[in-house]
């Protein structure tokens, strides 16, 4: 039986594919707004919520630059796309007794809204989005509202988050939780040197905890 008893995901870049779209839009939309961005400076910011993210880039509304970028994201949902073995880690992970949520910087109306490319979300009902906590990432917040909303009884110290940005793992971290780094939805060259894990693959992740 595993030391853990639940396991929380990121969504963007660790179940989902979704950098491509993600970029693409927002780079367009803060050039309509005249601030010319390159793909590398959005991706260093992935993880944070959309606002903050805008912020950093010197969108002089960032409100408004998230609420056109969610209206124009559907313009690239066909880059979306959930990584290769993704249902089956959760299949493993939920058979061999393991709890799992989704922990997301998305806003609710948002996740709902793309939930239709999200085939996960038949199997994983328990999701914490922006909305809920007034602290995000890397603050510790959101994570540990998971636990006191959904699997109240679970500590931090049997709880493993799976994220692909140094926010995920700052984050995870500040709540006395295991982080494993999800190597193939992560920026490459980023130091995740203090990450408990670090796998290649979906299959790998689900493998290995299962077994400790």
């Amino acid at each position: 039986m595993s030391k853990y008893k639940l396991v929380l995901f990121d969504l963007d870049n660790t179940l989902m594919e979704t950098a491509p779209a993600g970029v693409a839009t927002l780079q367009l939309v803060l050039a309509d707004e005249g601030i010319d961005v390159t793909k590398q400076q959005i991706r260093k910011l992935l993880g944070l919520p959309g606002v903050q993210m805008a912020e950093h880039l010197g969108a002089p509304d960032p409100i408004t630059t998230v609420k056109n970028f969610n209206e124009r994201i559907g313009e690239n949902s066909n880059l979306m796309k959930e990584f290769n073995g993704v249902n089956k880690m959760i299949q493993k992970l939920q058979k061999n007794g393991l709890q799992v949520g989704i922990v997301t910087s998305k806003m609710k109306v948002v996740y709902q809204k793309q939930s239709e490319f999200y085939p996960f979300s038949k199997i994983i009902d328990k999701v914490v989005y922006q909305d809920d906590t007034k602290k995000h990432k890397p603050n510790a917040d959101p994570l540990l509202f998971a636990l006191d909303k959904y699997f109240k009884g679970i500590s931090p110290e049997q709880t493993l988050y799976v994220g692909d940005a140094l926010y995920d793992m700052k984050s995870a971290h500040a709540a006395n939780m295991d982080f494993a780094n999800a190597g193939w939805g992560a920026i490459p060259g980023e130091d995740f040197s203090e990450a408990e894990f670090v796998f290649k693959q979906p299959i790998e992740l689900a493998n290995t905890i299962t077994e400790l």
